[in-house]
């Protein structure tokens, strides 16, 4: 039956004001229907009434529906008084029944026809009074029908369903949360509060009866919801990250082996060794432990580095790939034994924790190429002389065993009973390989604790080389240090006190102190790995900026070590050396290796470059030189005889040739940008001209001293308005952010086999072209990707360089800034640091990590991960899965779900995609999380507080392209360009965030200008044009 076309009740709303509607300003597809201003008179189109309903139809069940001719197509439509009218379209495949029914429009309770949700949401309806009726209809148009379909008017009786009170509280709940649950309706039902049936007539499915209590239950409910604090993703996430962190960075420590809080496992291998290397030594084991024999020891380290360490000893070791065959396991003093790089890792609760894969031909990461090995307890079989270890092969991430000679060279002993199943908290662990992760309870004791060393650094302060690995032992059972990162509470009402780690942590107090091995019970019993202080962010200093959300709150604190120095100022110049010394200066390698000049690419270095090969063409965005307002670039000719026979007119000629004479800093200027006047004057044949050559002309001077016909002194070039410019080209360096980068690193020891970006720089270049063969689109759709530094031979100061240039590293090549030696004494004090707090920043909490109902996360436990520079193992897609998994455990569990529902419904509004936000934020779990907790923030608040955030949100910046905007002044006075500021923003949070295109009556109508007809509100004449897109 027709009566399926409309399951939901439409809610009343009052009755619509008989003026047209404003034609909408697209809808995304083909419109069809009728448009406001529509030339065609629907005066005479004939008019069809939706069907009576029968008088008998006492308990409202019935439905009658009537065909529409087919050749009717334009039509009129009566408005339904009282319940509910449905335009239907119905398809019919030769059965004699409706295999498919589509809604087209509807009008109820004397509302006007409008579009429904289906194939047809762009539905037009044209309502007003025609001819001399005084009853008002709807005009449409209906798309034409094919073979089997056909139109029908339906009418429907509404009627109120009898629903018990759980089902009355369902429907309420399931408008405010993301799913009522049992728990909640009962919460409802048991909620106190007096009857009111004012209040349940107000709301469908009142209205008398037994079920007049419920509504003032839901009323008493959701104020206590907005009662509740609330909720926010960041917290959520900070609680939770808990992955293996091995270095120290600006987001956190890693936690000490010796301190409670830190982590362990039995597995050799974990998520962090991804893309590591594995050699292997073979050595021999003493006869009277285990027999003698030959066994295997498994080193780990960086590709081409010459550190190497320990991490498990094995009786054997096979690849399996469809059927077993056997690892090359010589010697790693052997030059030409093959290393295995760890490429893949799977989480498998049946094989022992981590599947590790291996590459094979040609380098790609085979699936089923996986390690197998005999643990170093097993058996010899009798057979082994012919068969060798035959069954004994176990598939999976080996156990942590050490014998012989192949001992750890650092191995904390662990009080017993001190470690903590993190999945079975109630348990203590089991002496074996099915144990995964391990949580240490208590401190250990061992005189180790103290000699341990810390990791190398290289001059920016980032770690080159893991530290040798560090194992606890209880009992004769080893566990591999798997360190979490020790983050610190710095929330609004409580910012942190800044200390600096210390050998016997003597300089802690408050938080501080809590957080290097306070009580587990608060979650703050996070051990700090003491680490050289080369640089002040790795003392413990707050790092949040003063701004309006936290000033009222800031503290003033004593502390010489987070005194931030002045920003250096100072000119570069840009030419071939500067670019040369960024990238040089810029290397990472240990110590040693950089002393020597040496050292290789690694996240931290700089690729920049001067752009050469960028060409005009019909996609480049160049703009014609003759353009008003527009700068546009220019290249000397060598020749000056390039301007010869140039076709250009003569009122083009002089005009262009005197704001050259005129820009040009001097008479060897290679390149210039002109900018051309509103008023210039260029021939029409000109206006639209682009890449020609205009000569600067002079008085020859005659042997007498006077002036003789005019010569040619210089020939500019009309050029790609990018050419020869400066770029911090670091984003496409990147392996996986260039296409042509894919399975090609930035550094290898053979430049060849290098991804073509990092490849100009192994080999000593300074400037990279564009490829010919790819269209210039490519070039404008990424260059907001990169850096501008400015043209080469330009002298700019350190303030003016992008972003990612400003910093230590890069200032200290060109000033020589030496870091203040007293800045890390503890002793010195009397400077003054105001600490600031920041909304969710809580510390995280292992003992949480057990009990979390979240999804299993990318170690199998539910612990979420942080991408430091210096350790970045973790895939862009389990990053935004982590993201996701964030969004819907916390939106989904909260017991604020009044205040998430909210949030999502604000966040649809102010939005922002992930797509259009640069690598560096998308990247980074935390910086998404905040700027959606705006919302959580605000749920119940102001509007107006909520765009004030969000306009000072870094992911907003991005989104909308106005984080790095400069007045119009700066880029006059830098480069002579008229450049507007970026005005993305100020017209989107307008236009889509706010006000909306058209001024509005207090009812939602549009306002209409009595004069003209039209409509109020912002006209294109009142926008710039310099956003980075138009509406959409």
């Amino acid at each position: 039956t027709t009566t399926t076309t409309t399951t939901t009740t439409p809610t009343t709303t009052t009755k619509k004001a008989t003026t047209p509607t404003p034609k909408a300003g697209g809808t995304g597809g083909d419109t069809v229907g009728v448009n406001q201003d529509s030339v065609d008179d629907p005066s005479d189109w004939p008019l069809r009434t939706c069907p009576p309903l029968p008088a008998n139809n006492s308990d409202g069940s019935a439905a009658v529906s009537v065909d529409v001719p087919q050749d009717l197509l334009k039509l009129r439509l009566s408005i339904r008084p009282q319940g509910l009218c449905t335009l239907t379209r119905l398809t019919t495949k030769g059965n004699g029944r409706d295999d498919a029914l589509e809604g087209v429009g509807r009008s109820y309770d004397d509302n006007d026809w409008e579009a429904v949700a289906g194939p047809l949401p762009s539905m037009r309806y044209k309502c007003q009074t025609f001819n001399d009726e005084h009853v008002e209809t709807c005009a449409t148009v209906l798309p034409a029908l094919r073979d089997g379909q056909r139109y029908a008017l339906t009418s429907f009786p509404l009627r109120t369903p009898k629903l018990s009170d759980r089902n009355r509280a369902a429907r309420y709940l399931e408008r405010a949360t993301f799913g009522q649950t049992n728990a909640e309706i009962d919460e409802v039902l048991k909620i106190q509060a007096p009857p009111s049936r004012s209040l349940a007539t107000t709301i469908p499915g009142g209205g008398g009866g037994r079920g007049d209590d419920v509504v003032p239950r839901v009323a008493a409910w959701v104020k206590n919801q907005m009662e509740l604090p609330p909720s926010l993703h960041r917290e959520h996430y900070r609680s939770l990250l808990l992955g293996p962190y091995l270095h120290p960075s600006a987001l956190a420590n890693p936690t000490h082996p010796c301190r409670a809080g830190t982590r362990y496992r039995r597995l050799a291998f974990s998520s962090r060794d991804l893309r590591m290397h594995i050699k292997i030594v073979p050595f021999s084991l003493p006869s009277r432990t285990y027999g003698g024999g030959t066994a295997y020891a498994l080193f780990i380290g960086e590709k081409d580095s010459p550190q190497r360490y320990l991490r498990t000893v094995v009786r054997d070791l096979r690849l399996y790939k469809n059927s077993t065959y056997p690892i090359d396991k010589r010697g790693l003093a052997d030059d030409v034994s093959p290393e295995y790089t760890i490429c893949r890792s799977e989480w498998s609760e049946n094989e022992n924790g981590l599947r590790l894969y291996y590459p094979g031909k040609g380098g790609r990461c085979v699936r089923d190429q996986e390690l197998m090995y005999v643990p170093l307890d097993a058996v010899m079989p009798e057979d082994f002389e012919v068969n060798g270890w035959k069954d004994k092969f176990v598939r999976g991430n080996p156990p942590v065993e050490f014998a012989g000679n192949m001992m750890p060279q650092y191995a904390v002993e662990l009080e017993p009973g001190s470690l903590r199943d993190v999945k079975n908290p109630g348990d203590e662990l089991k002496y074996g390989p099915e144990m995964k992760n391990a949580l240490l309870t208590k401190d250990s004791t061992s005189a180790l604790c103290s000699d341990l060393p810390a990791p190398r650094y290289d001059k920016k302060g980032n770690p080159r080389a893991s530290p040798a690995d560090t194992f606890g032992k209880m009992g004769d059972v080893y566990y591999a240090h798997d360190p979490v990162p020790a983050i610190v509470r710095n929330t609004l009402d409580d910012p942190m006190t800044p200390y600096m780690y210390g050998s016997d942590n003597t300089d802690l107090d408050g938080d501080a102190a809590a957080a290097a091995g306070g009580s587990m019970d608060k979650g703050e019993g996070m051990g700090i790995m003491e680490v050289p202080h080369l640089h002040s962010r790795y003392n413990s200093c707050p790092n949040a900026p003063r701004t309006f959300l936290n000033e009222r709150r800031c503290r003033l604190v004593h502390r010489d070590t987070c005194d931030p120095p002045p920003e250096p100022d100072f000119e570069i110049v840009l030419d071939d050396d500067t670019v040369r010394r960024m990238y040089v200066g810029t290397l990472g390698g240990n110590k040693e290796e950089e002393e020597d000049g040496g050292g290789i690419p690694d996240d931290d270095t700089k690729f920049v470059y001067v752009m050469d090969g960028l060409r005009i063409r019909s996609d480049s965005n160049t703009d014609a030189p003759c353009s008003p307002g527009r700068t546009t670039r220019w290249l000397l000719e060598e020749d000056a005889s390039a301007c010869q026979g140039s076709r250009i007119k003569s009122a083009t000629r002089a005009t262009l040739g005197k704001l050259l004479e005129n820009t040009r800093k001097s008479s060897s200027a290679k390149i210039v940008d002109v900018l051309f006047p509103p008023a210039g004057n260029c021939d029409s044949d000109d206006v639209s001209r682009k890449g020609y050559a205009v000569p600067i002309t002079t008085a020859e001077t005659r042997p007498d001293g006077s002036e003789g016909d005019e010569v040619i002194a210089a020939c500019y070039r009309h050029v790609h308005q990018d050419l020869y410019s400066v770029w911090d080209l670091t984003y496409w360096a990147m392996p996986k952010n260039h296409p042509g980068n894919f399975g090609r690193p930035i550094y290898d020891k053979n430049p060849e086999n290098a991804n073509p970006i990092a490849r100009r720089a192994l080999e000593g270049k300074t400037r990279i072209e564009f490829p010919g063969h790819h269209t210039m689109s490519k070039w404008s759709e990424n260059r907001r990707r990169f850096g501008y530094l400015g043209r080469i031979g330009d002298v700019i100061r350190y303030r003016d360089l992008p972003e990612g240039l400003k910093n230590p590293t890069v200032a200290g090549i060109f000033a020589n800034i030496e870091e203040d030696a007293t800045q890390n004494d503890p002793s010195m004090a009397g400077k003054s640091v105001v600490a600031c707090g920041s909304p969710g920043e809580i510390s995280n909490d292992q003992s949480t990590a057990a009990t979390t109902t979240i999804a299993k996360g990318r170690l199998g436990d539910g612990l979420f991960d942080a991408m430091p520079s210096a350790d970045d193992r973790t895939s862009r897609s389990t990053l935004e899965i982590q993201r996701k998994v964030t969004w819907y455990d916390r939106s989904m569990n909260a017991p604020d779900q009044l205040c998430q529902r909210m949030a999502w419904a604000l966040s649809q509004i102010v939005v922002v995609s992930a797509s259009a936000i640069l690598d560096s934020y998308y990247e980074h779990t935390e910086v998404h999380l905040a700027y959606y907790d705006i919302f959580v923030r605000h749920c119940y608040g102001s509007y107006r507080d909520i765009l004030k955030e969000v306009a000072y949100s870094p992911v907003m910046g991005e989104m909308l392209s106005f984080s790095y905007s400069r007045s119009m002044e700066y880029w006059l006075r830098r480069s002579n360009a008229l450049i507007l500021p970026d005005e993305n923003f100020a017209r989107e949070v307008m236009q889509l965030f706010s006000i909306g295109m058209y001024m509005l009556n207090p009812d939602g109508t549009h306002v209409y200008e009595a004069d003209e007809g039209g409509m109020g509100g912002m006209g294109g004449s009142g926008m710039s044009d310099t956003g980075a897109g138009g509406m959409g």
